[in-house]
């Protein structure tokens, strides 16, 4: 009975609050919040989330690449909406199905039911035929716009902005929020369609496009050039779904009861939480060519301000930080108190205080500007176990303390705050009960005092979000300097700066120990004082400790991190002349085995790692894992042969954690020695880094290098041939050339293999040996096989149109292209595009691109095989798994590796031997044989006579422009095969 009364209470209340008026945002028709028609309410019941829990209904959650709201990392999808829909789940009960979609296919797969739900979707009339939007936003995006981070273009300057080409994901909402931006300013953008983000910023690194629109200030590689509007995005459904009325309910509930969770997603994923970096405006470079040099205030009496007092300097080391990255000097201003560093910017002594209360104008006699937060402290109290704060507590606080008192107030207005002097008198004054609590002040001050054994340390939800305050009549250029200078810091930036305060000398806790208890020492004789300087010192050290424990323990390994290791190596070379060597051990496929296995797995593989390397340390020798999948090592060998020794036996290692984990393990390893060492450990470490950038990672085994001054020399070559490849391949510097390929019982022209060749304007070639692997590695190479794929397609349509034989080409994919998710989709349309068959394109692979994601891999070839496009494997007898790659794959052509032609030229029975028996097997598996590398004659009549099909190499022809090859292809004829 008193159920039903309380539920009929609950529907009256809701149907009253129905029917008061209800405001919309201001920049959306009401329809954008009450998308229903006919409004339902939803009651979540008791025995509704019972049976909600307990039924764990499947919702089919369309996904798509929107920055912080989703993203798929490691197989697993996360962002905003991922995280929002498990707190939905608290009450529906559901449990979800991620399915990729694009915005375009959405509507077609919510229609057909393949999709339930989607989420990062902005109101837009037209879409209400379509959708229905819950009637409370999911969250909030900022429509930015993103540069390219060596870009000129200058912060909010239209004239910059004026005919830039500008990338949009196609349907996004961020089209129209722009098109109104540029109509309102009076300038244009030539707009460029993508389907996807990643395309986008693919994209503009290529200089493809000049920025993007994006809905978050994230960006990696880019820096921000406009921030525009903040933009709601809801849920939607297909129209009249039975989802609907739960999912707003829900989302009711947690913005009416959980709202902290709302910002703080927002905080995370979409908003100032990771790196952001921003381009300045033409008036702000201007302000700052001048070197503008700003007073900062502060007390004298502040711990986090002064270097020679207990405690931090973390506003020291902020204040540094600021200055690096706005450009703006600044000039130090003790005053005796806080207020009286208040004061002087009100006087104009000052133009800035390095920390403040945002809400001080409240209580400021005269009015302050305030910074973005920076740092976000909580206010702690000491006090008695009872004192709960919000109670009506009374609580002390001292003058010095200004900020931290006005955010308890702000948090507890029904306490009452007391002001003292000095901190001895807020202790006085809670000694005789005269307060309940006192707040102690910066975190490095929350210490229990001995004298105080009935006071406990009470948590509070107060916080002090640290500002810089500024005096009001300050350039408007250094308050937005400093304000977007904040926004690029991190909070990983700012964990750090605190876990850098400097420890204060056994000396410095000594002097300041004799000028607080004097008085004590003169009454209480030396005893009594050696007490309570041990006292305080172990109290201190203890401290510290804990903070170093922090700030050096790996917590993953629980070994030491990469800042104890750089501290400790640089203290041990320091002092050691013996012969030290710096390894840079890095796991490869780290992030493939996180995607197989999870990241349990590929934390498991780390510990594995760091304990077999920690086992075969020697005394005075250094480990530490550096980051990810990377360990530091500091090894003292007596010279490179007992190096390479201790090397190898550790890669002979990784049998065994093949052995635990199911799969392989592969190092790459950088070495350099440290002797003679100069005192700068940065300088080893990128030696060791450069080293190991230079080992090739698509090798079957672990590899090392070790560091050589011609490195630096390649990798100053590779950093030129990076800045010059987007626009060689704009240019036209990068050319395809075709080699032949005959057939050996005739002679005939039986196909080419299309070769990629990069010809500067000087003329002088630069060899595929130079920039191949590198383009390889920084992923360049997905944009030359695409290239390679167009021009060949084109010289194919253009002899067909003609009625000009054509012969089948061969085409090298990298592992870069392979495996990306769209590529046979990518592949096949660009051979629909030129109306080209199938079979005049064989695709070339390697076995070592199966040794990545091999499920993948197959799944890829299958794709290309049942569309008709012919199979070839490249380099066989190069590695060590060519045989299984024969009995995996369903291949057409074998391209035997020169060293086959090499071995036999040698004589030996055996090397003939073994080619004659993979020709015969290959024949036998109906596979076409095609050897590389034929260069005399000799050699084309021991593969004709041992059965081979066909022939590659210079005795034929060497590799030759495309005009070139058409003659080619005309005087020799193509053969039928």
């Amino acid at each position: 009975m008193l159920r039903n009364i309380l539920s009929a209470l609950l529907l009256l209340c809701l149907l009253a609050a129905a029917g008061s008026p209800r405001a919309a945002a201001p920049d959306l028709p009401p329809q954008a919040y009450m998308a229903t028609k006919d409004r339902t309410f939803y009651y979540f019941s008791p025995e509704i989330l019972a049976r909600n829990q307990k039924e764990r209904k499947t919702i089919r959650v369309g996904w798509f690449d929107l920055s912080g709201i989703f993203q798929q990392r490691h197989g697993t999808i996360v962002g905003y909406a991922a995280d929002l829909l498990q707190a939905v789940s608290a009450y529906t009960g559901w449990q979800y199905e991620w399915v990729h979609t694009t915005l375009a296919e959405l509507p077609d797969k919510l229609e057909r039911g393949e999709v339930d739900m989607a989420c990062g979707i902005s109101y837009m009339p037209e879409r209400e035929a379509v959708f229905d939007y819950t009637s409370l936003p999911a969250g909030y995006e900022c429509i930015t716009l993103h540069i390219a981070e060596n870009s000129p273009i200058r912060y909010m300057d239209f004239r910059d902005f004026d005919h830039m080409r500008v990338g949009i994901v196609e349907g996004a909402y961020g089209g129209k929020v722009i098109e109104e931006f540029t109509r309102q300013y009076g300038f244009t953008f030539r707009t460029h369609p993508f389907t996807a983000k990643q395309a986008m910023r693919e994209a503009l690194q290529r200089g493809e496009i000049d920025a993007y629109i994006d809905g978050s200030l994230h960006g990696a590689g880019t820096k921000i050039a406009a921030i525009i509007a903040m933009e709601p995005f809801f849920f939607v459904t297909a129209r009249n779904s039975e989802l609907m009325p739960p999912l707003n309910e829900a989302l009711n509930q947690l913005h009416l009861y959980s709202p902290w969770l709302l910002a703080g997603l927002f905080d995370s994923y979409m908003h100032g939480i990771q790196v952001v970096s921003f381009s300045q405006t033409r008036a702000e470079e201007e302000w700052l060519a001048g070197k503008p040099r700003l007073r900062v205030a502060y007390s004298a009496q502040q711990t986090m301000m002064n270097d020679r007092m207990p405690g931090s300097n973390f506003l020291i080391r902020f204040m540094e930080e600021i200055s690096r990255r706005s450009g703006i000097a600044f000039d130090y201003v003790p005053a005796p108190s806080y207020p009286e560093a208040l004061a002087l910017l009100k006087e104009g002594k000052a133009d800035v205080v390095s920390n403040i209360f945002a809400g001080m104008n409240k209580y400021a006699e005269h009015p302050l500007l305030v910074s973005r937060p920076f740092y976000d402290m909580p206010v702690l109290l000491i006090g008695e176990e009872k004192a709960v704060p919000g109670r009506g507590i009374r609580v002390g606080v001292t003058h010095e303390l200004l900020s931290f008192g006005r955010a308890y107030a702000a948090a507890y207005p029904g306490d009452t705050i007391t002001y003292y002097d000095s901190m001895q008198q807020c202790v006085d004054a809670f000694q005789r009960q005269i307060i309940d609590a006192y707040i102690p002040g910066y975190t490095n001050a929350g210490a229990l005092p001995d004298d105080l054994p009935h006071a406990s340390m009470l948590t509070t939800r107060a916080r002090y979000p640290m500002s810089l305050g500024f005096r009001y009549d300050i350039s408007p250029y250094a308050i937005s300097v400093l304000n977007r200078s904040i926004m690029t810091m991190s909070s990983a930036d700012v964990d750090a700066l605190l876990l850098a305060r400097t420890s204060p000398s056994p000396g410095i806790i000594l002097l300041d120990m004799l000028r607080k208890y004097s008085l004590e020492l003169i009454i209480g004789g030396i005893l009594l004082f050696a007490a309570i300087i041990l006292r305080v010192l172990h109290v201190n050290r203890r401290h510290m400790r804990e903070l170093e424990e922090v700030a050096y323990r790996d917590p993953l390994t629980g070994g030491n991190n990469r800042a104890r290791f750089i501290h400790d190596a640089h203290r041990l070379l320091r002092n050691r002349q013996a012969p030290y060597y710096l390894l840079l051990v890095n796991v490869r496929r780290l992030k493939l085995i996180n995607r197989t296995r999870g990241h349990r797995g590929g934390d498991l593989l780390i510990k594995l790692c760091y304990r077999t390397l920690r086992r075969q340390l020697r005394g005075n020798e250094l480990i530490a894992h550096a980051t990810a999948g990377k360990f530091l090592l500091l090894w003292q060998c007596q010279d490179v042969a007992e190096l390479r020794q201790r090397i190898d036996a550790f890669f002979d290692s990784a049998i065994s954690l093949r052995q635990k984990l199911g799969t392989t393990v592969l190092f790459s390893c950088g070495v350099t020695s440290t002797m003679p060492y100069d005192g700068n450990m940065a300088n080893c470490l990128l030696r060791a880094e450069t080293a190991e950038s230079s080992v090739a990672d698509d090798s079957y085994r672990s590899s090392y290098a070790l560091y050589d001054a011609r490195l630096e020399a390649v990798l100053l070559k590779q950093n030129e041939l990076e800045d010059r490849m987007t626009g060689a391949l704009r240019n036209g510097e990068f050319q395809v050339y075709m080699q032949p390929q005959h057939n050996l019982a005739d002679n005939s022209l039986h196909g080419a293999e299309a070769l990629i060749r990069w010809i500067p304007p000087n003329g002088k070639p630069i060899y595929p040996d130079e920039f191949i692997p590198l383009f390889e590695r920084n992923g360049f190479i997905r944009e030359l096989d695409l290239f390679v794929l167009r021009t060949v397609c084109a010289w194919l349509r253009q002899r067909m149109d003609a009625g000009l034989p054509v012969s089948a080409v061969s085409i090298n994919q990298s592992k870069a292209l392979f495996f990306s998710t769209d590529y046979v989709k990518v592949f096949l349309s660009i051979l629909a595009a030129y109306n080209v068959p199938t079979s005049l394109i064989v695709v070339e692979i390697t076995e070592s691109m199966a040794w990545l994601d091999e499920e993948l891999f197959k799944s890829s070839l299958a794709e290309l095989k049942a569309c008709g496009v012919r199979l070839a494997l490249d380099d066989f007898g190069k590695g060590y798994a060519s045989l299984a790659a024969l009995q995996s794959f369903e291949l057409d052509i074998i391209k035997l590796d020169k060293a086959f032609l090499d071995n036999a030229a040698s004589g030996e029975a055996a090397a003939d031997v073994i080619i004659g028996s993979v020709i015969s097997m290959g024949k036998r598996l109906h596979l076409f044989m095609l050897c590389e590398g034929v260069e005399t004659a000799e050699q084309r009549d021991y593969l004709t006579r041992v059965g081979c099909d066909c022939g590659q190499g210079y005795f034929f022809a060497r590799p030759m422009p495309l005009a070139e090859y058409s003659h080619y292809v005309d005087s020799h004829g193509v053969s039928a095969s």
